[in-house]
């Protein structure tokens, strides 16, 4: 207990797990097959740790060993990389238990992508695996390496790349467990000369999770990124589902004030750095309307995922009028100050940027009492339990703003290069890239929230952010200090404001007399809500 405490590659791994953990694995023989189907892409298919499947690899560009049937060819390579990871627990652990892996050659000059699948349906297992990957010289490989274990089991994975002069490795992964599968994946790549490493990792799991990779540049040129996306929209609708119940507030209205305000911080953040650090209202504008319109556009495809005879707007609370109505009224003065010149109430703020404030806190007041006058009988989707408090939750929820303030700071400057570089206009990056971008919180969030059947929340996620997006106008405009923000702003932002209306009211008036069931995957409302958003983007593409 005391080494895995004070072992910095533990701590961010539940220390319960490991000091529980056992060693299970099937008494079945290593079996390897290769195998042909025109169908499928070159994959390595590898079930629970001891079934291979090797299928459309050409032996004439790989070479690839499973390590049981030749132990030289895994001494000889466990040798080679003992010293770089002495001082990790997890590895260690991993050397010790060692019960699967393979020897993967890619010959020079070839290029090929495959996907490397782990499947796990053995109860309880565990899998301690060690891969070894080598890229020839001016080699190209695309791995796509994919997660998907849905029975409680533990896998602990470590890759090792060696990349030859000239080579490249784009590395994917997508980590998608349940929360009973626990996965250590380690990664180490060694560059050579002129070697380019490109590692992305999505980790969409909600789980016991361990995720190190490093890369080690030994040769002149050589280049190496690595980079995380972790979605974390499970744990948000999990602890919205948590505060309704802990304050009695209700999922509509939290999804309205809290979870809008965490998954909206993207916004806040692009549009503070567009203005303060770039310096155009342009993208800050775009990205704020722009975000209005995808965020109707996610909640018309939301009813794809509901049952036919439920369609979306069927299974909400009447609440959701009075938001979309405080939407309408905001997106609108959003339009006025673009059309229209401004009372200037400072250098850098006018009448409406000033209203904007002023209406969002009305809708904050609005919406809360007609909640506590208008209560409406929920099912717990969450389970409380003694050590969850409303302070716990809390901190979380500080945490996941934090990462997305952080990572939303960089965004303004890969959309201005788009602008420049495409020649689409700020208008339109602004309105396409930034927002879809800064709404992936957003997507993930209600998502999660429709799949629980929190459908109330996920709603008043959207439709809350869209009042809060156009509240951060408020602030951009503070920031801008070169005039009146939206003066400033082009014209063609109006497309946008335009659509927002529309799909807005079509939404209110699918919340007053929704449809009883879907003839196609959405309906009538949702459909007419994606088309708007559909056209939106064609007209804002012909102007830019």
């Amino acid at each position: 207990n005391k080494l895995i405490k004070s072992n910095e590659s533990t701590k961010h791994i539940d220390r319960n797990f490991l000091n529980n953990l056992n060693f299970k694995i099937s008494d079945s023989a290593l079996n390897y097959q290769h195998l042909a189907n025109d169908k499928l892409y070159s994959s390595i298919v590898v079930k629970n740790g001891l079934n291979y499947s090797f299928i459309n690899l050409d032996k004439k560009k790989v070479i690839i060993i499973p390590l049981s049937s030749d132990l030289d060819l895994l001494i000889n390579n466990l040798e080679k990389n003992k010293d770089l990871f002495k001082d990790d627990y997890i590895v260690n652990l991993n050397s010790i238990l060692l019960n699967s892996g393979f020897d993967f050659t890619l010959n020079k000059n070839t290029n090929l992508r495959v996907i490397l699948l782990h499947e796990n349906n053995q109860l309880n297992s565990t899998i301690f695996s060690k891969n070894f990957f080598n890229i020839k010289k001016n080699s190209k490989l695309l791995l796509i390496e994919k997660f998907t274990n849905k029975i409680s089991s533990n896998s602990n994975i470590i890759n090792y790349f060696q990349l030859e002069e000239g080579s490249e490795l784009l590395h994917l992964v997508i980590q998608n467990n349940i929360n009973e599968s626990n996965l250590q994946f380690t990664t180490h790549a060694t560059c050579h000369q002129n070697s380019i490493l490109n590692q992305m990792v999505f980790n969409c799991s909600d789980t016991s999770l361990r995720n190190h990779h490093y890369a080690n540049l030994t040769g002149e040129y050589s280049e190496a990124n690595l980079k995380g996306i972790f979605f974390a929209g499970k744990k948000l609708s999990y602890y919205g589902d948590l505060l309704a119940e802990l304050t009695g507030m209700g999922k509509a209205w939290i999804g309205f004030i809290l979870m809008s305000t965490v998954t909206s911080l993207p916004e806040l953040m692009v549009g503070i750095s567009s203005v303060s650090i770039v310096g155009s209202a342009d993208l800050a504008v775009g990205n704020i309307v722009g975000s209005c319109a995808f965020n109707l556009g996610i909640l018309s495809l939301m009813d794809v995922f509901t049952p036919k005879n439920k369609p979306l707007f069927s299974q909400v609370s009447q609440s959701h009028i009075l938001a979309a109505s405080f939407g309408i009224i905001l997106i609108v003065l959003v339009g006025l100050g673009l059309f229209l010149d401004d009372i200037v109430i400072s250098p850098s703020m006018g009448l409406v940027s000033l209203s904007f404030a002023a209406i969002y806190l009305l809708s904050v007041r609005s919406i809360y009492r007609y909640q506590k006058t208008n209560p409406v009988e929920e099912v717990a989707e969450a389970i409380l339990s003694p050590n969850i408090t409303l302070r716990n939750v809390g901190l979380k929820y500080t945490l996941f703003a934090i990462i997305i303030i952080a990572t939303a700071l960089v965004l303004p400057y890969f959309a201005e290069n788009i602008a420049k570089h495409t020649g689409l206009g700020e208008s339109f990056v602004g309105t396409l890239f930034l927002a879809v971008s800064t709404s992936l919180p957003e997507i993930a969030v209600s998502m999660m929230a429709i799949r629980s059947g929190s459908a109330d929340m996920a709603v008043g996620n959207l439709l809350g952010s869209n009042i809060f997006n156009v509240f951060i106008l408020f602030f951009g405009d503070i920031f801008y200090t070169k005039g009146l923000l939206l003066k400033d702003a082009s014209d063609a932002n109006l497309i946008s404001v335009f659509a927002v209306v529309v799909m807005t009211a079509v939404a209110i008036i699918g919340f007053i007399a929704p449809g009883r069931s879907k003839r196609i995957f959405m309906a009538w409302d949702t459909l007419a809500i994606f088309l708007l958003y559909v056209l939106n983007m064609i007209l804002l593409y012909k102007l830019s």
